[in-house]
């Protein structure tokens, strides 16, 4: 990830002010997510390759979240390895911050998985790299096949048969949605429910077992399981 056009290796990245942290990402880098909220929570968002800042990037010993300017201190992040990496902070003068609330980020038949949005107003502005696919010509000659390894073809649908190039192209922007890094609830279906409290009677009737809820889903979906009437 770039800052004013040069590379920076930092593993996790705060917005912060008035001693709050307003926006933290554990990435190492900011995913841009579209502005309709089509694409909230899903897993390859668009990576903002670079983004600028008015004021330099101070080096900090201990965290102190009352200061108003930009820096990097090496803190622990959670699931990181090493789990002490450098961390960048940046003062919320810089990177305006609004919370959108929760939105839906997975919705499976059994389960709907929400995460926190928000929108993110660079003042000096940032740049991502977008992906599009341009359709080749029928009459289109490869060179030979390492060339044509380089298109995609489509093997089903309308365009089933035809070629396709991946184009990219550096796109600047101010604001983008962005989430948080871990789901903040999750709704499941009574039928996934059944399965999870049947799993914990499972546990005590049968301690070794290692039967999942899955694979209990799996014998409900062909077997009535009930747990009978105490006697």
């Amino acid at each position: 990830m770039k800052i004013n056009n040069y590379e920076h290796s930092y593993e996790g990245i705060r917005i912060y002010k008035d001693g709050e942290v307003l926006f933290k990402s554990d990435r190492g880098y900011i995913g841009r997510h579209e502005i309709n909220g089509e694409k909230v929570g899903t897993s390859y968002p668009d990576r903002i390759t670079n983004f600028n800042l008015k004021n330099e990037i101070k080096r900090a010993n201990k965290l102190n979240l009352n200061r108003k300017d930009n820096f990097h201190i090496v803190e622990e992040i959670p699931y990181h390895y090493p789990s002490r990496a450098s961390v960048l902070y940046v003062y919320a003068d810089e990177i305006n911050v609004e919370s959108l609330g929760e939105m839906k980020a997975m919705v499976t038949t059994d389960e709907t998985n929400y995460i926190d949005t928000y929108k993110l107003t660079f003042n000096s502005g940032y740049s991502y790299t977008e992906m599009d696919y341009r359709e080749v010509p029928e009459d289109y000659k490869f060179a030979n096949n390492k060339e044509k390894n380089n298109f995609v073809e489509v093997d089903r649908g309308v365009n089933a048969g035809k070629y396709f190039i991946r184009e990219y192209k550096e796109v600047s922007a101010n604001e983008c949605i962005v989430t948080g890094d871990y789901y903040t609830k999750t709704e499941i279906s009574d039928f996934r429910q059944n399965a999870k409290d049947l799993e914990e009677e499972f546990k005590k009737i049968l301690p070794h077992s290692s039967l999942s809820f899955y694979d209990i889903e799996r014998l409900l979906k062909v077997y009535n399981i009930t747990k009978k009437k105490d006697q």
